[in-house]
């Protein structure tokens, strides 16, 4: 994920990138589904924010991670930015695989 932010970055420019996650404890978000948001005009986060909660007092949905908070997200994980011709998915994705299954030296 932090390469394909990054890479959405060059294409739209920092600040036009949105991280949307399931809890707002960032340093947790652990291995799960996000959504990434981006455009190269800026968005209203603070608006779409006000729509995700709904009524009054209900539980928030999704949670847009502050822009200096992804940065520093991004700046302690490795990452690259992908081309046509170099999209390393497969080392990419191995340590979720390890994380989740373990690794077995055959």
């Amino acid at each position: 994920m932090p390469s394909y932010i990054r890479t959405l970055e060059e294409v739209f420019g920092k600040g036009n990138v949105h991280l949307l996650t399931l809890t707002s404890d960032y340093d947790h978000i652990g291995t799960s589904t996000h959504v990434i948001a981006a455009s190269p005009r800026k968005l209203d986060m603070e608006d779409f924010v006000k729509t995700i909660q709904g009524k009054e007092g209900s539980e928030m949905t999704a949670h847009v991670m502050p822009g200096e908070r992804l940065q520093h997200y991004l700046n302690e994980r490795y990452s690259v930015v992908l081309t046509d011709d170099y999209v390393p998915v497969d080392n990419l994705i191995a340590p979720i695989f390890e994380e989740r299954f373990g690794y077995r030296n055959q």
